[in-house]
């Protein structure tokens, strides 16, 4: 940390969520990454959902304290299913540019109820089968399914989504506050329906910087190669931004190489962000941002909002907030220096 940072008068403090939060507290600001715990209190594991709910109480009881992001907005992101629907929910959709690739929810292996469910769905080969849960290390472990004899190789619950041909060029869009950041990742080939053998992969391998992965090399080049509209990208950050009711999260983006239309076809909470030169400077000026205007009374629904939107009419609804309980405007408790006293990293 850099010396005008050090004098920001910022004391950061990790917090156990085994032991009560207010002995360890005042915080002024939370930053998280719970999303393991959460996904093991949805299945029942009690020290996890004892340490949630003692995160909980804490916001709750102290409804100044901005958190990033809420809890509830991370719980739907943990299934695929459900944050694939909130995408084609929202307004994002309605212009066609972008979508979410066509996709069904699969719960069991009896091959004919599949079938009729990706009929239904218009879910058509080859496809992607993906883990339901899309947090932790399973969830990088896909394959892809070329034709209804191999329908016995997904593993339910799974999401199977159509594959769309994309050049194996797969754009990841990370968003910190205001500010949105685009960079390129190889990806999978173009691929097309066939007897062929279901393959298996781990996107961690296939996408990585770098990658010289099989999958990556296309065999053929068809069509050009559509040139992606960054400007587009990085104002889609903004608006996945409201969608998502979060400020530290990341979601990847592929281009249709018939169509040119967006597919968003992941969305990470609180991903890698090695791909932001300085991501912990970013992330320092975010936060005082964000409480420097709490404290001038500038925030809407406890939530930062992108300069060029200061200044124009702005439905409070249509706002993306930090902290779920800030429905209205919260006291903010400052040291004399006028930085917070403690804040959670």
């Amino acid at each position: 940390m850099d010396g005008s940072r050090r004098c920001a008068g910022i004391e950061l403090v990790e917090i156990n969520l085994d032991i009560s939060m207010e002995a360890q507290g005042p915080f002024d600001l939370i930053i998280h990454k719970v999303t393991d715990i959460l996904a093991r209190a949805n299945d029942g594991h009690v020290p996890s959902k004892n340490a949630i709910a003692n995160l909980e109480d804490y916001i709750n009881l102290h409804p100044g304290c901005v958190v990033m992001d809420p809890l509830d907005s991370i719980r739907c992101l943990l299934n695929r299913n459900s944050q694939y629907r909130l995408v084609l929910d929202s307004d994002i959709v309605k212009d066609r540019r972008c979508t979410v690739p066509t996709f069904v929810a699969l719960y069991g292996t009896d091959i004919e109820e599949n079938k009729e469910r990706l009929a239904q769905a218009d879910v058509t080969f080859p496809l992607v089968c993906k883990p339901m849960l899309a947090h932790g290390t399973l969830a990088h472990q896909m394959s892809i399914i070329f034709n209804e004899d191999h329908l016995n190789d997904i593993s339910p619950p799974c999401v199977v989504q159509s594959f769309i041909n994309h050049n194996a060029h797969l754009f990841k869009v990370l968003v910190v506050g205001c500010k949105q950041y685009v960079t390129e990742r190889p990806s999978l080939k173009n691929l097309y329906p066939g007897n062929h053998p279901t393959i298996f992969f781990d996107t961690q391998e296939v996408s990585k910087p770098d990658s010289d992965h099989p999958l990556n090399i296309i065999d053929t080049l068809e069509d050009q190669l559509v040139k992606p509209d960054f400007t587009y990208l990085s104002d889609l950050g903004q608006k996945m931004r409201q969608v998502v009711d979060m400020d530290l999260f990341g979601f990847d983006v592929i281009i249709d190489i018939k169509t040119g239309q967006y597919g968003i076809i992941d969305i990470n909470v609180f991903p890698g962000f090695e791909a932001v030169e300085n991501f912990f400077a970013v992330l320092l000026d975010h936060m005082l941002a964000v409480l420097d205007a709490g404290d001038k009374g500038e925030l809407i629904n406890g939530h930062l909002i992108p300069h060029h939107l200061v200044k124009a009419p702005v439905s409070p609804n249509s706002i993306n907030y930090l902290n779920s309980q800030q429905l209205q405007k919260k006291d903010i408790h400052f040291n004399g220096k006028g930085r917070p006293q403690k804040m959670l990293l």
